[in-house]
């Protein structure tokens, strides 16, 4: 977990905020499960769909339940807040994020230890496409974005 954790953050660090922050915000879609996409095509492991789903549903009633009433609150707090202070709520929002995808990974897949039905593959985008397919979003704009995701972290590790 804590490896998934490292890389994601690599990941989320190397030039990749914009666009993902871009596909939060414009479709509503999750960082985590963007960045877990990211390392399991780096991986060269692909997800079903089916299991895409649940994580996805899983996901929303966290970030339905916590993430989103926190950061509406956080973000209110920016400009009355001083830099420092603000940077202390930003962090308990990393917070909040890093146990998302704890539970997500103890949830789904922990126990399949990178075995099926996990499956071995080479299409970079085959997980962003997976996860995508489970929104209901303009398929090829969401796809572009994941794919331009894809190539910025081409190089990461």
């Amino acid at each position: 977990m804590n490896d998934l954790w490292r890389q994601c953050e690599a990941l989320y660090n190397a030039n990749t905020q914009p666009t993902l922050l871009q596909l939060q915000n414009e479709f509503a879609l999750n960082v985590n499960l963007l960045l877990l996409a990211l390392f399991l095509d780096k991986k060269g492991l692909q997800l079903s769909t089916e299991r895409w789903q649940r994580l996805s549903e899983q996901a929303e009633r966290y970030e339905r339940c916590i993430l989103r009433p926190y950061r509406w609150a956080r973000q209110q707090l920016k400009t009355q807040r001083s830099p420092h202070s603000y940077q202390q709520i930003l962090a308990i929002e990393l917070i909040l994020e890093r146990a998302l995808q704890q539970q997500l990974w103890q949830r789904n897949l922990a126990k399949h230890k990178f075995s099926p039905p996990l499956i071995q593959c080479t299409n970079i985008s085959s997980n962003g496409q997976r996860y995508l397919a489970t929104r209901t979003i303009p398929p090829k704009k969401a796809a572009n974005l994941f794919n331009k995701l894809a190539k910025l972290t081409a190089t990461t590790t």
